[in-house]
């Protein structure tokens, strides 16, 4: 069972729709980002690429006619459309900032996507990089699924069955991630069962601070009790 996820299409129409059915596109976005190094030019330090992919780099033109990507307005020409493969974008910086990405379709029923991607130049554990042959790499995977395409789209979507695309190898592709559908759900598997058991350390915790607590207080009854009782003799 493949999870939903926030980019679930709604159906805008009802007409001439492959009804009941979904497809699932699985894509990566995120950011290249290379240090120009010592020699980097004022307000230039890193040369950096944006981009929205396949998650097994395949071509996925065949059913996104377009992404555009809206940069910081300090950047000439902020609203960067691209209309083919590969759906990218290169710039040079020296500032983080967020970018967003609209990811349109060839159906124009199907309402476009927006992400939102914060371009990384520095990994926030290792500090600043100034070498240009290791590059800072942010991305993400995500599923795109489309209910109840329109059944012009739906054979777009479904032209090559059960398969992917073949990987297409661009420029950048030795600095991206390799994403599998069933070691992604085994990940966010991990993950939440992780964040279940740290959840039940922290209410044993709670229980027995709430005890001692308890304990505390019948203590302190049966102290003031005590001295109740003497000053009643006295």
């Amino acid at each position: 069972c493949k999870p939903h996820s926030r980019f679930s299409k709604q159906m805008a129409t009802t007409e001439k729709r492959a009804k009941g059915v979904s497809v699932t596109k699985s894509i990566a976005y995120g950011n290249i980002a290379f240090s120009l190094g010592k020699k980097a030019e004022e307000g230039k330090t890193h040369k950096w690429v944006a981009f929205v992919r396949g998650a097994k780099n395949e071509d996925i033109s065949y059913y996104v006619k377009k992404v555009v990507f809206v940069l910081h307005p300090s950047f000439p020409n902020p609203k960067r459309v691209v209309e083919k493969f590969p759906f990218e974008i290169s710039e040079t910086g020296w500032g983080e900032f967020e970018i967003i990405i609209k990811i349109y379709f060839h159906d124009a029923s199907e309402k476009p996507i927006d992400i939102f991607h914060f371009l990384r130049l520095f990994n926030p554990s290792e500090g600043p990089n100034l070498n240009p042959k290791k590059p800072v790499v942010t991305e993400f995977y995500d599923e795109v699924v489309f209910n109840s395409p329109k059944e012009e789209f739906y054979a777009l979507l479904t032209q090559f069955g059960d398969e992917t695309p073949p990987p297409i190898h661009t420029k950048y592709t030795e600095y991206f991630g390799t994403y599998d559908e069933e070691q992604e759900l085994k990940r966010i598997t991990d993950i939440a069962r992780k964040l279940k058991a740290e959840l039940q350390q922290t209410q044993q915790k709670y229980l027995s601070l709430e005890s001692e607590s308890n304990q505390l207080t019948l203590d302190i009854q049966a102290l003031e009790a005590s001295n109740n009782s003497k000053l009643l003799r006295l």
